[in-house]
Order: structure tokens, then C-alpha cells, then sequence
């Protein structure tokens, strides 16, 4: 389940700044991420804190929120940025696209946008927008960092397999696409040659049916591998935190510290690597 956040909440953190802003630059980035706990958001925070001092920048907070968007423009533009960047760090590539471009005045077509309906509007932003359209999913390097979370957990000489586990979607087009994406970052980890099994799964959170049968595989699964006197490591592919794996779980063995993709240095490396792409 997603979590809920305020309006006040969303609007506090809507435009801080991770970077100090420089006068010699004229080019702004807005980064879109879900938002969270202050933990969630610190997180986050740090790893794209290296995109630098020279460039302004702004987080948006909230699932395409236009009241949080909003923010971070104004933010920008209030440091005399002359276009904007827009890179979603969402891990999916489809995450709140329609939204998003919609929001930009990058499309006319006004999407069914969910909690924000009632808010959905254009901002009418007076300087050129881009739009980043990859997801972290998309990222090679994010093999590396589930990798190393992985190698971090896994007990000296044991018998050990890992279970990635991330949120997934809805329709079976677009959930088959995330396990597809997520079975080759896992690619990073079968080559160690550390670990008898890596597997990936969604649990396809918001919709029951779906989640209910992720719910009971996910379970066999690593029910399955510890009877074969294997550790069992699961971790979240998911941006930051945990989310709702430890009540899908309750009751297994296996071993998690629940950190998600953040923070990590190379989550800022990908934000700059977009960034420096559509800057121009």
C-alpha cells in the first residue's frame, strides 16, 4: 500500500534545494521521487546531492503531484535558471508518465491521474522543459548496487540464495516488463558466483487478486529454500525503505536490512548522467 502523504508535507519539501545554487548556471534540474518518511527523504536526498553545487536543483516530492511540481519550478526559477530538466527517479520508466507530461505542458492529453485528480493542472512553465523517459529499472548500474546489498547480507561460507522483491504493476504487459528489467540487474549478482539461487518477484501491491497469488508464490519460494538448508536474503528493489515485504513475509527466515536503492552514490551518478544528457 502506498503511503499517504499530506499536503503540508508534500509542500514543505517540495522545493528544498540538495545543492547550492550558482549564479553562472542557467540550467536547472527538477528530480521527481515518491516521497516518504524523513528517513525516505533524507535518503534520497544524499544520493543525488552529487549532482553538484553548480547546478540548481529541486526535488518534487509525491506521485506527479502538480502542487509539489509547482514548487520546484518556482524554486528554479527563482535562481534564473532559462529550462529544466525533469528527471523521475521512479523505478519504472512508465511511473506517472502520462501525469507528468501533462503536468509540463509536454501533452494535451489530460490522464486520469488518480489521488492528484482533483489538483491535475498544466503549469504553464515559462522556460523549456525536458523530460527524462528512463526508469532506474532501465540503469545497469543498479545491478551493481542490488549486487553489493546482496554480498553485504550473505553470511561467510553458507549456502545462500537471494530474492529480489519489488513493487511491480497492474496489468500483466507492464508487470512482465519489471521482471524482465529486474532479471537482468540480477545478472550482476549470478555472476559473483556467491549465491545458489537469485530469483525476482513483484508483489503487485495495489491490486488484490495479483498480490495475492505474488503473495503465496513469493512465500513457497522462500519457504522452499530454506528447507533446502539454504540462507535466504531478500532484497527490496525499490527506491528506499522496505515497504510492505515484512508482513508478507512474517513468520519466514530469511535476512533483510530493508535498504532499498538509497542511498548510494550511484543513484547520483545516474541522475547526473540524465541530467548532462538533456541538458542541452
Amino acid at each position: 500500500m502506498r503511503q499517504a502523504l499530506t499536503l503540508s508535507f508534500l509542500l514543505a519539501v517540495a522545493a528544498t534545494p540538495d545543492a547550492a545554487s550558482s549564479q553562472d548556471s542557467a540550467h536547472g534540474v527538477m528530480i521527481m521521487a515518491h516521497g516518504g518518511s524523513e528517513d525516505w527523504n533524507t535518503a534520497v536526498k544524499q544520493s543525488v546531492a552529487k549532482l553538484g553545487p553548480e547546478v540548481p536543483m529541486a526535488i518534487a516530492f509525491g506521485m506527479a503531484d502538480p502542487r509539489t511540481m509547482a514548487a520546484a519550478v518556482d524554486s528554479l526559477l527563482n535562481r534564473g535558471v532559462d529550462r529544466i530538466t525533469v528527471v523521475r527517479l521512479f523505478l519504472s520508466h512508465q511511473s506517472f508518465l502520462e501525469a507528468t507530461e501533462y503536468i509540463l505542458g509536454l501533452s494535451d492529453s489530460r490522464p486520469h491521474s488518480g489521488m492528484h485528480e482533483v489538483h491535475m493542472r498544466q503549469l504553464g512553465i515559462p522556460v523549456p522543459v525536458r523530460l527524462s523517459r528512463e526508469g532506474l529499472l532501465d540503469a545497469p548500474e543498479m545491478g551493481g548496487v542490488l549486487r553489493d546489498r546482496a554480498l553485504a547480507l550473505k553470511t561467510p561460507d553458507s549456502l545462500s540464495s537471494v530474492l529480489f522483491l519489488a513493487h511491480g504493476a497492474g496489468s500483466e504487459v507492464e508487470n512482465d516488463g519489471w521482471l524482465e528489467r529486474m532479471d537482468r540487474l540480477a545478472d550482476s549478482t549470478r555472476a559473483t558466483g556467491a549465491f545458489t539461487s537469485v530469483a525476482v518477484e513483484t508483489l503487485r501491491e495495489d491490486w488484490d487478486v495479483p498480490r495475492a497469488e505474488a503473495e503465496a508464490r513469493i512465500r513457497a519460494w522462500v519457504m522452499s529454500e530454506g528447507e533446502l538448508g539454504r540462507e535466504v536474503i531478500v532484497v527490496p528493489v525499490r527506491l528506499a525503505g522496505f515497504g510492505p515485504y515484512a508482513e508478507v513475509l512474517e513468520g519466514l527466515e530469511y535476512k533483510s536490512d530493508g535498504t532499498g536503492l538509497v542511498p548510494d552514490d550511484r543513484i547520483g551518478d545516474w541522475v547526473a548522467r540524465q541530467a548532462k544528457a538533456l541538458s542541452h
